[in-house]
């Protein structure tokens, strides 16, 4: 005979599972990570993508084009998009990336000629104080500069890196055709795992996980890609050298919160000191604000809208705990990841809150 449930009582313990599960597969993957970098990496890339794509092979299904085919059609689509864009762009990239080195110098002579011309109008103590970490700077590059054994060991990890890189390359497309494939599927399986009594408040609580990672994951690649085209535009306007590469590698680093404006104000700063004059400087920070204020303002809420943000503190401390722990992919993950943890430790206070111990009155 059937025993009768507390819905209550159902509804706690399916808090707690989607929190054990959370925190289970996180705790996983950064296992595997520190077994195996190189399928945890290809994991999570090809899982990443395969998420942010899936909105479109679900449309190409509901249209009766089966999943595998829609996942080709998708790839196709986008390696043609790729190959359309980067083949006029490309000529251009080299030569402003072969630019780089005498930009730096040029950008060095011109700090040292504004350093030459500002040192008379500043008070003695602040030249002197400059002057000595100057010094101290110049020292210890002298001490940290690299000996034959140490350039052997960084072409060895240069090479290792770049055959990590390829094998990413090759199968990267691989783990991404399995995820749009058997995305679906996966998700039916697990769910099956559920108790069905837990069910209803499980699946209430992975639609808010899910909201999560499609802010922070398909959101935030797009937020990228227009504010790399934006930052590319407006230094191009103002005549900021290399305005494309300075665009590129903004918007790379827009996929981690603060990086990309970081980026693109220092960078862009540096090369119109060297190209020009230092009022320069001052219209790559109004093209720096325009651009912040046009994302803060309407691009991001308009793309991303409410779904669970994080505070500053909270994303900072993110980035920093998951670039120290695994490197540039977790870089990339932290923020999802501290998403999908907000999300279970608000399920596992739910539960709390409801459960007897915390109701319970004090006696007497």
């Amino acid at each position: 005979m059937r025993e009768p449930s507390d819905p209550a009582l159902d509804r706690r313990h399916a808090d707690l599972a989607f929190a054990a599960a959370v925190l289970a597969i996180l705790a996983a993957w950064a296992l595997l990570y520190l077994s195996f970098p190189m399928v945890a990496t290809l994991l999570f890339l090809g899982g990443l993508l395969g998420y942010a794509l899936l909105p479109v092979i679900d449309w190409l299904h509901r249209r009766k084009v089966p999943r595998w085919a829609g996942a080709i059609l998708v790839g196709l689509v986008g390696a043609g998009l790729l190959v359309l864009v980067a083949l006029p762009l490309a000529p251009r990239v080299v030569e402003q990336v072969a630019e780089l080195p005498e930009m730096f110098r040029s950008t060095w002579e011109e700090l040292q000629a504004l350093w030459a011309r500002s040192r008379e109008r500043l008070p003695a103590g602040v030249v002197a104080w400059v002057e000595d970490f100057t010094a101290t700077l110049r020292s210890r590059a002298r001490v940290a500069a690299p000996d034959a054994s140490t350039m052997t060991s960084w072409a060895s990890r240069a090479a290792a890196g770049a055959g990590t890189f390829a094998s990413v390359l090759i199968f990267l497309p691989i783990f991404v055709f399995l995820t749009l494939r058997g995305y679906h599927h996966f998700v039916r399986a697990a769910s099956e795992l559920v108790p069905p009594r837990w069910r209803q408040r499980f699946f209430e609580r992975a639609a808010q996980a899910d909201q999560v990672l499609s802010g922070f994951v398909r959101g935030q690649l797009l937020v990228a890609c227009i504010i790399g085209v934006l930052y590319a535009v407006a230094f191009s306007i103002i005549g900021v050298p290399l305005a494309l590469v300075v665009g590129l590698l903004a918007g790379l680093g827009e996929l981690v919160p603060y990086v990309g404006g970081a980026v693109a104000l220092v960078l862009a700063s540096l090369l119109a000191l060297a190209g020009g004059e230092p009022i320069d400087v001052l219209w790559v920070v109004a093209a720096f604000a325009a651009v912040q204020a046009l994302e803060g303002a309407l691009i991001s809420p308009w793309i991303m809208g409410r779904k669970a943000k994080l505070g500053p503190g909270l994303v900072i401390l993110a980035i920093v705990i998951g670039g120290e722990l695994f490197g540039f992919i977790g870089l990339l993950a932290a923020v999802p990841a501290a998403g999908l943890i907000k999300v279970a430790l608000r399920a596992a206070v739910d539960a709390y809150r409801s459960s007897s111990f915390f109701l319970r009155r004090q006696a007497a």
